[in-house]
């Protein structure tokens, strides 16, 4: 499978009746060109996270670089954003034969922060973040 067709697994834009999930994959400009995302979403990355990040920058790369007083830390913090995280495993059998599991874990902003300056969150282990629709609603753009 080429790194392409991998990435295109999480390049989504999906709402459910309270939430909505944004693929880290996707760069900026492919959120805003997205049918599903809001407008609200999409007028705060427009005015606020494009001129700071730039419009070609993955969405997983500006978190895993993201500063704590940056325009994208505060709109996330005003989503409450959760962010989903896949870390792979090596497991070792009783056989001595090895695979790989994958851990999945949701942190919320500051306790991403925090994994993030301990070094154990990069951009490759992000997969998701998702927040409440009643937030978005309340997003001050």
């Amino acid at each position: 499978m080429s790194n392409e067709a991998g990435n295109m697994d999480f390049k989504y834009v999906l709402q459910d009746f309270s939430n909505v999930y944004v693929g880290a994959r996707l760069t900026f400009a492919e959120l805003c060109e997205q049918d599903d995302t809001p407008q609200r979403l999409r007028s705060a990355v427009f005015q606020y996270v494009i001129p700071e990040a730039g419009e070609d920058a993955r969405i997983c790369d500006a978190l895993s670089a993201m500063a704590k007083d940056s325009k994208l830390a505060m709109v996330l913090k005003q989503l409450r954003c959760r962010i989903k995280t896949v870390k792979p495993r090596t497991k070792v059998d009783k056989k001595g034969r090895s695979r790989t599991e994958y851990e999945a874990e949701e942190l919320s902003l500051d306790d991403f922060r925090k994994k993030q300056e301990q070094g154990e969150i990069c951009a490759d282990y992000i997969s998701e973040l998702y927040f409440k629709k009643l937030h978005l609603m309340s997003l001050s753009v």
